[in-house]
């Protein structure tokens, strides 16, 4: 116990300056003094850097969506502020060139697509056009200009002109520099970053996890673990979660197609087997996902197929949906076809071998009686079975009431579906053989994973896993829409943990010798190894790769680098905490961050989808009154919309639990605040000049400090 009081007396820096009453020297000592006393922030000092971080921290801040490219953040931040920009101020290429603007305009007058909007069989018009990020604007005068501009954040200012906001990044771009021209803002709309937008469309239905397999052209195997390692006592328990994504292409999205086209009646569920190349059942996504067979609500996949073929690049080449014109010409050809064919018999042997069989083939009674109480029966005459063999018993009353029970059955009101039944279409789909090389066809496989996500088939348009700043506009989209898919933010860290494994790897010769070298040249020159290699790759599951590795590891030093979050890089931070410590001494204050997040406004505001900037949850216009509503776990009522936010704790952590991304970034802009305000020294700032040039934190000048982030047992985040 003395030696733990000792060593916490000595690390928080009590003793540091006590050597200050044994200086000989008075001026040194008098001097030393008043440097430590200046260093102490008056009162004054630290009601202004309370003030300051209570207004950055601020819950009513306006949480703010970018015109130009989607992006969302609070309004003030360590990356700058938000712009209000006029319209008619902005650069030239902030509008749709005369090409793009026909492109456009042929799209718009496209006649809406016919969509089921329910597993009644109910249809309505959906215009598929809406979804891309274009604001038309009148300017008065009979012409119309097309900006590439999010056309939900477009506002007046206060002049009566339209304006928008544009993020620090894009400001930036655009704004007129010395020597330079303004330039697209590289992740814009008008760099033709665009994403779409499904909220835009009516009627359309957020698909569950497993139509979206069935929707999408990669099929997504991902795994997630729970390691955990047990010490001898309850509190050394330690748990870390990982996972693994790997993408194979199939077709799905082909065989939902065609089970809609080939159904002869409204079916309320679509069934799709999901195999392997071969045909056999696929053992990987039974396990990944715990079946191998997709049950999906029909009118969800029509809808979205239907738009998916006039928006995605990737399902153009598919065939088409019918159309209900096409559906009703099917239906009359069908009827057609149905009348010739069909006969009527009444060979009591036949009909019970079929009755044996479980297939009802006529349907038509054989008595008189029995027909006239069919008459008033509606009947249920079996499709599958239309066609079947004459018999010599033959009456022109069985044929006569064979044929009204057919057009009965077929007529014209049944197939517009008014009374749909709910039977289940079944089909295979298979899955390609090799998975989607990531490292280059990385944007085909992300865009295909997630059609609902990336409505026009493309996401970066470039190669490799997205770097840091793609990822953050990504995640940081004002829609919320890819913040919300875990399947999603898995396949994006998966990446960018194998990616980095895979590009850090360097090799270099043993020895570093020039004989050693001029082997490896010789070696690699000769046609043998050149034939083993192509065979190597060609066939990587032989034993040709291992004969590669034989021949090239005497050679040549393979060596590593570290990987994101992984064991290499959290044992670095020791090593790291270890050196400043020994450079600077020990650390003098002990700070810790534990937010709660399902009580955290900000968090909460993040979680929801922004529909503008000037209400709910862009600009809290009635701040206490959101705040009681969450204090009393009530719903929010804002009046300006007439819509409700129900506020209560289990819905509070719901909405957090189901946008992690939320939480991720009201804990970032906490934690930058600390640094920033309380500490004086920003998390990106850089070591220049004088230390005191700095502002002064709450303890003084700060001249470094470390930390970690760790993940508490509520699995909320939290900083020491």
């Amino acid at each position: 116990m003395e030696q733990a009081v000792g060593l916490l007396y000595a690390n928080t820096g009590k003793d540091r300056f006590q050597g200050t009453d044994n200086l000989t020297d008075e001026v040194a000592r008098k001097q030393l003094i008043e440097e430590i006393n200046s260093e102490i922030p008056s009162p004054e000092d630290n009601d202004n850097l309370v003030k300051r971080f209570v207004e950055a921290q601020s819950y009513a801040m306006k949480l703010l969506s970018c015109g130009g490219c989607g992006f969302r953040n609070m309004e003030t931040t360590i990356d700058g502020t938000y712009k209000l920009c006029k319209l008619i101020h902005l650069p030239i290429f902030m509008e749709l060139t005369k090409i793009e603007v026909e492109k456009f305009v042929a799209i718009k007058n496209q006649p809406a697509v016919q969509v089921y909007i329910d597993d009644k069989g109910k249809m309505d018009f959906v215009e598929p056009w809406r979804a891309y990020s274009v604001y038309i604007h009148n300017d008065g005068y009979d012409s119309l200009k097309y900006y590439h501009l999010h056309p939900e954040m477009i506002q007046e200012d206060d002049d009566g002109d339209k304006a928008t906001y544009l993020c620090p990044t894009c400001v930036s771009a655009l704004s007129h520099r010395t020597g330079k021209e303004p330039q697209k803002p590289p992740l814009s709309l008008a760099n033709g970053i665009d994403f779409g937008s499904w909220h835009r469309l009516n009627y359309l239905t957020e698909p569950n996890i497993i139509e979206r397999h069935v929707l999408a052209r990669v099929r997504h195997y991902e795994t997630r673990i729970k390691v955990q390692h047990s010490g001898l006592r309850e509190q050394n328990l330690s748990k870390h979660l990982r996972g693994h994504v790997i993408l194979f292409g199939h077709d799905a999205p082909v065989v939902a197609t065609e089970l809609l086209n080939t159904a002869k009646k409204f079916a309320q569920t679509l069934q799709i087997i999901c195999v392997g190349p071969e045909g056999t059942t696929d053992a990987l996504l039974q396990h990944a996902l715990g079946t191998s067979t997709l049950r999906a609500r029909a009118y969800v996949i029509h809808q979205w197929l239907a738009v998916s073929q006039r928006l995605n690049m990737l399902f153009r080449a598919d065939e088409e949906l019918l159309t209900i014109e096409k559906f009703e010409e099917y239906a009359h050809e069908l009827n057609d076809e149905i009348q010739q064919q069909a006969k009527h018999f009444h060979d009591h042997s036949l009909l019970t071998k079929e009755a044996a069989i479980g297939s009802d083939i006529s349907k038509v009674p054989e008595t008189e009686n029995e027909q006239e109480n069919d008459d008033e029966k509606e009947s249920s005459f079996a499709l599958e079975n239309s066609s079947v063999s004459a018999s010599d018993k033959y009456s022109e009353a069985s044929q006569r009431a064979s044929m009204e029970a057919i057009q009965r059955d077929f007529r014209l009101q049944d197939v517009k579906i008014k009374h749909p039944d709910a039977n289940t279409n079944t089909a295979q789909s298979y899955r390609n053989l090799h998975p989607v090389n990531e490292f280059e066809e990385n944007d085909f496989a992300i865009a295909g994973a997630f059609p609902t996500i990336f409505l026009f088939g493309q996401v970066y348009c470039s190669q490799g896993s997205l770097s840091m700043t793609k990822t953050k506009h990504l995640l940081q989209q004002f829609t919320n829409i890819p913040a919300r898919s875990r399947e999603l933010l898995l396949v994006l860290f998966d990446q960018k943990q194998r990616h980095a494994v895979s590009q850090g790897i360097s090799t270099n010769v043993k020895g570093n010798n020039r004989k050693q070298f001029d082997r490896y040249v010789e070696i690699v020159k000769s046609d043998k190894f050149k034939k083993l290699l192509c065979k190597a790759i060609e066939k990587p599951n032989s034993k040709a790769p291992k004969r590669v590795m034989k021949i090239i590891t005497p050679i040549l030093n393979i060596s590593g680098c570290e990987v994101p979050y992984g064991p290499s890089e959290r044992s670095l931070t020791i090593t790291n905490i270890c050196a400043m410590s020994s450079k600077l001494g020990p650390a003098s204050t002990f700070l810790t961050i534990a937010p709660n997040m399902e009580n955290n406004p900000t968090a909460l505001r993040l979680t929801m989808r922004s529909i503008n900037n000037t209400h709910c949850p862009a600009n809290l216009q009635n701040d206490e009154a959101f705040f009681e509503a969450m204090e009393n776990s009530r719903e929010f009522r804002d009046a300006s919309l007439d819509i409700s936010i129900p506020l209560s704790y289990r819905e509070r952590l719901s909405e957090i639990t189901d946008n992690p991304v939320a939480s991720a970034l009201a804990y970032k802009r906490l934690v930058e605040n600390v640094l920033t305000i309380c500490l004086g020294l920003p998390p990106n700032a850089k070591k220049k000049g004088y230390y005191k040039t700095r502002p002064k934190g709450l303890f003084g000048h700060t001249i470094a400090y470390y930390g970690v982030h760790e993940t508490q047992a509520r699995d909320s985040s939290h900083c020491i």
